[in-house]
């Protein structure tokens, strides 16, 4: 890698005081060796590569999530050249300050602060096997894109539920024994095949128990039926498609498995209140 590094600062990211900005790039060979005087928190969200921190060369995929401390030299890169080997990665940029201010109040996860600071390590890598990170860092993608009222609130309240959500994966995962409980696998499995078919009784299979059984654990964990959660990462992923590509609605709706066209806009409006082509709309009169 090249000797010379890029300084990032967050004032750069920052709107209206809020020192929290979400971005999503599609890494290729064109960011520098970097650093910043902001953490940043990364979700691979497509593609195979490398992740280079000070002088090491990690691979990366799917999945994979990074904290990086204030100072610590990182760059992604792709297996290739391709366009089809691109990286897409969201991440989460926020300054010390409001963590550990937002943090303050939670004593019981305020040691999540731990996790990004430099003198402890350059970095962490862990695994988003639930698919959870991938979906609230989605979520607050959106709010920070949109910038409808109240959205600061609500991102400072995502970055909490955020920083909870690596502790609580951190401590699952810290040892190399650490194994996945039954229904982490169930929503590992539905994390990666949500545009596909899914079956109950595959499911219930992967614990093992009775179908009937399967569908109030599933309830009691997530807080929703199996239907319902299959549906509100769908139409996350078509929220994100929408945003930023060009594709038509329909060949967003295919994508994420409905092929349905009426079923696929009643759906959406249920769940955001607006058509797909209004939501598309509202966002691009916000940037």
């Amino acid at each position: 890698m090249a000797n010379q590094t890029l300084v990032l600062f967050g004032t750069t990211y920052w709107h209206d005081d809020l020192q929290i900005c979400l971005t999503r790039e599609r890494e290729r060979f064109v960011m520098p060796l970097h650093k910043h005087d902001f953490v940043e928190v990364s979700w691979i969200a497509q593609g195979k590569g490398y992740q280079y921190i000070d002088d090491e060369r990690l691979s990366v995929e799917k999945d994979d999530l990074f904290i990086l401390p204030v100072g610590t030299c990182h760059v992604y890169r792709p297996s290739s050249e391709s366009r089809k080997d691109d990286i897409i990665v969201y991440n989460c940029l926020f300054s010390t300050e409001i963590a550990e201010r937002l943090l303050a109040p939670f004593p019981r996860i305020g040691q999540a602060a731990v996790l990004f600071q430099r003198e402890k390590r350059a970095y962490m890598k862990l695994r988003d096997d639930t698919g959870h990170v991938g979906q609230l860092i989605e979520s607050m993608y959106e709010e920070f894109c949109l910038k409808m009222e109240g959205y600061d609130t609500l991102l400072q309240g995502m970055l909490v539920q955020l920083l909870a959500l690596f502790y609580r994966i951190h401590g699952r995962q810290a040892g190399e024994t650490a194994v996945l409980s039954p229904m982490d696998r169930v929503l590992r499995h539905i994390n990666t095949y949500y545009r596909e078919k899914i079956y109950v009784k595959d499911l219930a299979m992967l614990i093992p128990v009775s179908e009937s059984h399967f569908q109030r654990m599933f309830y009691q964990s997530t807080g929703q039926s199996l239907t319902e959660y299959i549906q509100n990462k769908r139409i996350y992923k078509c929220c994100e498609l929408l945003i930023t590509t060009d594709w038509s609605v329909s060949a967003i709706a295919g994508h994420v498995g409905y092929k349905d066209m009426q079923f696929f806009n009643m759906l959406f409006r249920k769940k955001r209140g607006l058509t797909p082509f209004q939501y598309r709309k509202q966002h691009w009169r916000s940037v």
